[in-house]
C-alpha cells in the first residue's frame, strides 16, 4: 500500500527544502538560540545571515522536548516563558538526550 503524497512531500520532492538546525548556548544567566535568518531553504541557497535569541533563565518557566509527530527526524523545544508567549524551537540535529541535558540544567 502506498501513501499518498501531501503538500509537503510534494515540496520537499520538488524544490529540495531544508530545515535549518539551531545551536543553544548557555551563559551563567541566560540561554542564547542561534540560527540561520532562514529556518527553511533550498539545499543549495546560501544565508550567511544569524538569527540570535536571547531568553534570561529567570523567565523560564519550564522548557520541553517534543518529537514531531509528523515527522521523526524533527524534534520542537517548547520553552514557556513567566510573562510573555511560549517560545518554540524547530531543529533535526539534535537529540532528545542533548536536549534533556540542556533543560536539567536551568536554575528556575
Amino acid at each position: 500500500m502506498t501513501k499518498k503524497p501531501n503538500f509537503i512531500d510534494f515540496l520537499l520532492f520538488n524544490f529540495h527544502l531544508e530545515l535549518q538546525s539551531y545551536i543553544f548556548l548557555k551563559t551563567e544567566n541566560e540561554l542564547i538560540a542561534v540560527n540561520r535568518n532562514k529556518e527553511i531553504k533550498k539545499r543549495r541557497a546560501v544565508d550567511y545571515s544569524y538569527n540570535y535569541t536571547y531568553i534570561p533563565f529567570s523567565n523560564i518557566e519550564s522548557a520541553e522536548f517534543i518529537p514531531d509527530p509528523e515527522f521523526p527526524d524533527i524534534y520542537i523545544f517548547k520553552i514557556s516563558l513567566k510573562k510573555s508567549e511560549s517560545l518554540t524551537f524547530m531543529t533535526h540535529m539534535q537529540t532528545k538526550k542533548e536536549f534533556k541535558e540542556l533543560t536539567d540544567q536551568f536554575p528556575c
